[in-house]
């Protein structure tokens, strides 16, 4: 009976997962970002003089993806079109780094974006994967 349960509740979270556009939080961008930094190794983030919150260098592409939604997120009205989402699926890591800021995601512990990470970095080092496919190895993993 628990293995059941634990199937049904799996399979709710995965379809809750794919249904839910990416990046609707106001907030996704900062947690990605800071997922981004167990890669790198930068597990307490520091904020450079000249930028207004700390953060970590991640790949140009994982910034060029959140711009992609950045309308989205504070306004229940914008709506991701289907094109719109075709393009942001399109963008490949570029492997050329780009400060991202994470506000209000460096105070939480690391170890929780675990899932995120291993999900970010078998979409960076299976180089291949576009946004679309990190998207569903976030989806497997987390």
């Amino acid at each position: 009976m628990v293995q059941l349960w634990v199937v049904v509740l799996g399979f709710v979270v995965v379809l809750l997962q794919s249904l839910l556009p990416p990046l609707q939080s106001p907030d996704e961008f900062a947690h990605l970002v800071r997922a981004y930094s167990l890669l790198s190794g930068d597990f307490v983030m520091k904020r450079p003089a000249d930028q207004p919150y700390a953060g970590v260098t991640v790949d140009a592409g994982l910034i060029q993806y959140f711009r992609a939604y950045e309308r989205s997120p504070y306004n229940q009205g914008n709506r991701v079109s289907a094109d719109e989402a075709a393009r942001a699926g399109e963008i490949r890591w570029q492997n050329t780094p780009h400060y991202g800021i994470a506000p209000g995601a460096a105070y939480y512990m690391p170890l929780i974006y675990l899932p995120q990470a291993i999900a970010l970095g078998v979409a960076l080092f299976s180089w291949a994967l576009s946004m679309v496919q990190l998207r569903f190895t976030m989806v497997i993993l987390t």
